[in-house]
């Protein structure tokens, strides 16, 4: 698991959205969010700087650029 902050966050999945690389994102049991890469890979992210609240805007916003979610 990575810790960062949002906007570290936010930068580090830029590229990956313009791929269509992520095949899911969601936030876990323990409100980190985790993305579901289309070779397998999932990685974790602690994002330590927002609320939970900041964090669901997150995933409203990858779904608005065709990221599927996982409720």
């Amino acid at each position: 698991m990575e810790t960062c902050s949002l906007s570290e966050f936010m930068k580090a999945i830029d590229p990956w959205l313009t791929k269509d690389y992520i095949r899911k994102a969601c936030l876990d049991d323990h409100g980190h969010f985790r993305l579901t890469f289309t070779d397998g890979v999932i990685n974790t992210y602690d994002i330590d700087d927002c609320t939970k609240s900041q964090l669901k805007s997150v995933l409203i916003e990858l779904k608005l650029k065709g990221v599927p979610i996982e409720e």
